[in-house]
């Protein structure tokens, strides 16, 4: 067995805490824009058929 062999199997990803805040601060910041862009009888403040719409 050569050593690229035995290291992809034990390999481990790790990733750096301000990444992962970052991702957390994105997900918040997205739920925080996708409630403002609603009225408040929940329809869509914007109509459109774009990318985005569902």
């Amino acid at each position: 067995m050569g050593t690229a062999e035995s290291a992809a199997h034990n390999s481990t990803v790790v990733f750096p805490a301000p990444l992962m805040s970052t991702i957390g601060e994105l997900g918040t910041f997205l739920a925080r824009e996708a409630a403002a862009a609603t009225t408040s009888n929940g329809e869509a403040a914007v109509r459109g058929d774009g990318p985005g719409r569902l």
